[in-house]
């Protein structure tokens, strides 16, 4: 299997001058010519794909440079559309036709963010301030009126870049339900499918979890080395397995490795389809009826090597939470090395929460790294918290900046929850006491945002949080206003507030 792909958003660079003949001015031509070209190397060194159709409008470096009339924006929308550009940034530093501005948004009906240089000796502002006045004025489309704006410093364009090209590639992406949703009757992880394929996933795909079970006993049955490379990879880079006679039986952990190795082909197989998430229900199919659980897939998929070498990170969720799954995809989509961390809200002090699943969840988080060597001596593989079902896979987190979040719905509107903290390392008395709590053989990650726990108990809008590694508050924020979707700020306790006072007003 390839590596995970790296990501690099793909936006429209779009450079537009005065639509006046007798305004022709070779230098500011020049200028506007040499400030493109610089922005487009800028974007690059940033981890940008440039789609540049000025390179074809304006190739020659003498006379008109900028976008002035309405068959220049018709051929950048043409470039931009065959370019496969997910955003686009439209920079004036002279003045400019706004309706030519509102062309281009029109036919390339992408996001959009104005730019103009920070000088003072140029009429940037005032062109930036007529275009978009004209924008919300048109009304073109959803982007226009949700347009962006920026006076230099064009690194503060890049959470933008980031946040709105997430978006624009989850709407081309699909996820997996393996045994579907609304496991343990719990209505909050069910939703409107139509409604989130119409907002922010291309399809929401099902199958019985036998797909996987089937193929399994197929791989248990005609080929038993991949299942035994897998094992010996394990050991190989320091894995702890503690086996027993019931729950952690090596037959009962091979059939969870078979598990994996059938969601690994399964997905290999549906590949046109670009699913980046998969849920596994586990409860009833697998941890009851069939008797042993799935454990492997949370754990596994969602990092980036295994005993075939580097492959593909998947965002992989438990018991059907559609909601919880879309919002570990999108932060996969902003931090593609890394696989999300997903569990269950288990334990809020005044310190900070626990995020632990029941029985596993990405080991990426284990070592904070791809690396087997690094992550996989911190692994334990042991019986699960009702000893006859199988292994878990457990951890504990490593410490580090994070940012959680969590897709949620009131009444059918959706809102995210989001907060930037760390992951703390639990020592001594204070890790005694929490590797006490139910399912201590669990992943354990511990998040601290230094706001009132008894605020975060109230607003949670699921049992089951998300993080990512690192801060990407901005990109996040970005992506929630393409889809329209408001944000409660976890890490601000007046945030909470103001969303508890709003709850209480709907009534």
């Amino acid at each position: 299997m390839a590596s995970s792909p790296t990501f690099r958003p793909r936006v429209g660079l779009v450079t537009f001058t005065d639509g006046r003949d007798s305004f022709f001015d070779q230098p500011r031509e020049t200028y506007l010519r040499a400030r493109h070209q610089e922005l487009a190397q800028f974007l690059t060194d940033h981890g940008c794909d440039v789609v540049d159709p000025m390179a074809t409008l304006r190739p020659e470096p003498e006379g008109w440079f900028g976008v002035r009339r309405y068959a220049d924006a018709a051929h950048c929308a043409r470039e931009l559309a065959a370019g496969g550009a997910e955003c686009m940034v439209l920079s004036s530093h002279f003045w400019t036709p706004p309706m030519v501005v509102v062309d281009v948004v029109r036919e390339a009906n992408l996001p959009v963010l104005l730019y103009t240089v920070d000088d003072p000796g140029m009429p940037g502002t005032v062109s930036i301030s007529a275009v978009g006045a004209s924008l919300l004025e048109s009304g073109a489309n959803q982007h226009a009126i949700q347009h962006e704006r920026l006076r230099g410093n064009p690194e503060r364009m890049l959470p933008w870049i980031r946040g709105v090209s997430a978006a624009a590639r989850m709407r081309k992406s699909a996820v997996m339900l393996w045994g579907g949703t609304y496991a343990l009757h719990m209505e909050h992880l069910q939703d409107d499918i139509p409604a989130l394929k119409r907002l922010m996933i291309r399809d929401v795909l099902n199958e019985d979890e036998f797909a996987l079970i089937r193929r399994a006993e197929k791989i248990l049955a005609t080929q038993p080395g991949r299942v035994q490379s897998f094992l010996d990879w394990l050991h190989q880079n320091g894995a702890r397995i503690r086996y027993d006679e019931v729950s952690a039986s090596p037959r009962n952990f091979q059939v969870q490795i078979g598990y994996y190795l059938a969601a690994r082909d399964r997905l290999e197989e549906l590949k046109d389809e670009n699913i980046v998430g998969v849920s596994v229900r586990c409860q009833p199919a697998l941890s009851v009826e069939y008797g042993i659980v799935g454990c492997t897939l949370p754990a596994f998929l969602p990092f980036g090597f295994d005993d075939q070498g580097p492959k593909p990170i998947i965002s992989t969720v438990c018991e059907g939470d559609i909601k919880g799954l879309l919002t570990s995809v999108l932060l996969h989509q902003l931090r593609p090395d890394v696989g999300p961390i997903f569990g269950d809200l288990k334990y809020i002090g005044e310190d900070f929460f626990a995020i632990s699943n029941c029985g596993a969840a990405s080991i990426w988080w284990a070592g904070k790294s791809n690396d087997p060597a690094r992550v996989l001596p911190n692994v334990t593989i042991q019986a699960n918290v009702d000893g006859f079902t199988g292994a878990a896979v457990g951890f504990l987190g490593k410490a580090g900046p994070v940012t959680t979040a969590r897709l949620g719905r009131v009444q059918g509107k959706y809102v995210m929850h989001l907060g930037v903290g760390e992951s703390v390392a639990v020592e001594g008395k204070v890790k005694e006491k929490v590797m006490s709590f139910f399912g201590n053989m669990w992943p354990n990650v511990y998040v601290r945002l230094g706001t009132d726990p008894d605020l975060l108990f109230r607003v949670a809008t699921s049992n089951h949080p998300v993080a990512t590694d690192g801060d990407v508050s901005q990109e996040i924020t970005y992506a929630c206003r393409q889809w329209g979707i408001p944000i409660v700020r976890l890490d601000s306790n007046d945030s909470m507030r103001e969303y508890l006072d709003s709850l209480a007003a709907r009534n």
